[in-house]
């Protein structure tokens, strides 16, 4: 699975009273936590995490976990699938001992390619950067409203990019980000001329494979994908402001012609330039 392709469905989205319990646990949904107040520790898939106000915690469906601690904890918790299917079980799972396990061993697990961080638990102290978003989430959910339902699924996506997007520049060296930030300002102010993976690797020192494999790690997507999609918003902004024929805008895009554009164009918005254009105004 890719991080594009998926579209929360989310099942339950509260504060609540993390409840003290003396074995591990597992759960059918996916689970997010954000801790509100208390500390303590979290066991999952037997390893040991310390929490305090501001953790975030992550993970997929048939986790074992456990809180442990002494005082109460607050928190906020969202429990969801990564895809909405029209066939998701709306009903809350409830949390189950680790000898009843076998009775979810039909659900199952997300295998991410492109985030493979979201494959595994996640633990991010100091997630403040986060804590409005996930409000948002809960406030959209509580209505119950079918715009509603939508808004706090994109905000969850776009949540799990947040989180995904952190822990991978984390673990990227600061003069690494600086050099993709770079070729991607570059990229921005130079996308009318021809560009390749060669000539930008080149701006920065490193080999062509190696900076597209490192540039798709903060950006998200290959260069290649990364020019396209800046061509296209400069072209949709040309659309919608200018009387331009298609073929100049292609031109005043950076594409090399017309065709390659409305190939591009139709790729990603499922209309050509000039469909999209009636359409819009």
């Amino acid at each position: 699975m890719l991080l594009a392709e998926i579209s929360p469905f989310i099942r339950f989205a509260n504060e609540i009273i993390i409840p003290k319990r003396k074995t591990d646990m597992f759960c059918a949904d996916c689970r997010l936590v954000f801790i509100l107040e208390g500390e303590g520790k979290i066991r999952i898939n037997g390893k040991y995490f310390t929490f305090k106000a501001g953790t975030l915690l992550m993970w997929q469906a048939k986790t074992l976990y456990r809180f442990i601690f002494q005082s109460s904890v607050k928190g906020i918790a969202i429990d969801f699938d990564f895809i909405s299917n029209g066939q998701n079980q709306k009903e809350i799972f409830p949390l189950l001992p680790v000898d009843q396990f076998e009775l979810y061993q039909h659900i199952t697990i997300s295998d991410f390619s492109d985030t493979m961080v979201l494959n595994s638990p996640i633990v991010i102290d100091n997630a403040f950067f986060l804590q409005d978003r996930i409000c948002q989430i809960v406030n959209e959910f509580k209505k119950q409203t079918p715009f509603s339902v939508t808004n706090a699924s994109a905000y969850l996506k776009l949540c799990i990019s947040k989180i995904s997007k952190s822990i991978m520049l984390s673990k990227t060296d600061p003069e690494i980000i600086k050099k993709i930030e770079f070729i991607a300002d570059y990229i921005q102010k130079n996308y009318t001329n021809e560009l390749s993976n060669s000539s930008l690797a080149i701006l920065v020192g490193y080999h062509p494979y190696y900076l597209n494999r490192i540039f798709k790690l903060c950006k998200g997507c290959p260069i290649h994908q990364y020019i396209i999609n800046h061509r296209l918003s400069i072209a949709v902004d040309l659309l919608l402001s200018t009387d331009y024929g298609i073929s100049e805008i292609a031109q005043k895009s950076g594409f090399n012609s017309q065709i390659s554009f409305i190939r591009a164009f139709k790729k990603q918005y499922h209309l050509t330039p000039t469909e999209f254009r009636k359409k819009t105004l």
